[in-house]
């Protein structure tokens, strides 16, 4: 009886383990979905891991769609910054922001590079005299960027 016990255990832990570790998915032009975990985007290039087929590196003009449990911290080829999760509905990808307000449709394509946001934005705003301000804090680990490897500590504050 105990070694059923633990092996029921054991089953509930790997299902466990599997439903955390497919958090995030990709639609494919092909239309085929797959789960599992978003490393990196930048360049014009997704760097996606799945369980079964391991890290994939794919051009971002095969992806049609991207969905993402954690937020992420996205540079635009404009300039602009935005944090959010990303999000696919009816055939569109969107950047849903922390106050889960509606968001404008995304093209993956115009995504300069895309880190892991692990502090969500802060704003502030004064009421007592009128006036607002924001402060906005970002902090978070690289573990690749581009087509290098390593491992770097980043902080960003910005009024």
């Amino acid at each position: 009886m105990r070694a059923f016990i633990t092996y029921c255990f054991l089953v509930l832990l790997l299902f466990a383990a599997t439903s955390v570790a497919a958090a995030d998915s990709i639609v494919l032009v092909s239309g085929e979905v797959l789960d599992g975990s978003l490393q990196e985007l930048a360049d014009g290039v997704i760097v996606f891991q799945t369980a079964l087929a391991g890290v994939m590196v794919l051009p971002a003009d095969e992806v049609r769609g991207l969905s993402t449990k954690d937020f992420w911290t996205v540079w635009f080829e404009n300039g602009e910054r935005r944090t959010g999760r990303f999000e696919y509905r009816r055939d569109t990808s969107y950047l849903a922001g922390p106050e889960g307000g509606p968001s404008d449709p995304l093209l993956l394509a115009d995504i300069d590079r895309a880190a892991p946001a692990s502090v969500e934005a802060a704003t502030v705003i004064d009421e007592g005299a009128g006036s607002s301000w924001s402060l906005e804090v970002d902090l978070g680990y690289h573990w690749r960027w581009g087509a290098r490897d390593y491992g770097d500590p980043y902080a960003a504050v910005s009024f």
